[in-house]
């Protein structure tokens, strides 16, 4: 028991360092870069089949310094593809089908959310664009610490689940824990990655 402990202990604090490094590594990105990499990284991620030919797509919406999903929503839209962005409700989270950015507004810790008129999605098929800190090819993902998107696609399973990423962000390995929910893919602007 006390061996369990420790390790889940050790993972822990290894994810944090992982954490930390990530977010300055991120917070250091000049204005002119994190433009590029963006552009390259929505660049990608519109060559997916996967999203192109989807009925909907499920997207998170960036904030602060993330990789930038406000560009990919509004080529999404123009292509006349549905989207659905996620709303935490307590533990969980729900995604809810917005149509543009006046369909947002500010909500857990500041991040931008579908308001209260927008419709819940329910497209269990509907790819889902993943946030995280970091990534490895093999689909382990770090993300923040409050484990919404893996309790989301515990629940939801078939829903392909597609990491959008700075190259910076892909790391050799990610300290795991049995909650935590592989990707079936990691995208950067420099590649895309298919993970088994």
């Amino acid at each position: 028991m006390q061996t369990g402990m420790m390790k889940k202990t050790e993972v822990l604090e290894q994810k944090a360092k992982l954490r930390r490094h990530m977010k300055a590594a991120r917070s250091a990105l000049a204005a002119s870069e994190k433009t590029r990499l963006d552009a390259a990284l929505c660049k990608n991620l519109l060559q997916l089949v996967e999203l192109l030919e989807a009925d909907s797509v499920y997207c998170y919406v960036s904030f602060g310094k993330e990789a930038d999903t406000i560009g990919l929503l509004q080529e999404l839209w123009r292509r006349g593809v549905k989207t659905a962005v996620p709303r935490v409700e307590g533990k969980r989270m729900e995604f809810y089908r917005i149509g543009s950015m006046d369909d947002l507004m500010p909500g857990y810790m500041g991040i931008p959310e579908p308001k209260t008129f927008c419709p819940r999605a329910r497209d269990a098929r509907a790819p889902v664009i993943t946030p995280g800190l970091a990534f490895t090819i093999h689909g382990e993902r770090l993300g923040y610490g409050g484990g919404y998107y893996d309790r989301f696609f515990e629940e939801e399973p078939e829903h392909m689940r597609i990491g959008a990423a700075y190259p910076f962000q892909m790391a050799d390995r990610i300290p795991v824990e049995e909650t935590d929910r592989r990707l079936s893919m990691v995208v950067t602007g420099e590649g895309i990655y298919r993970c088994r």
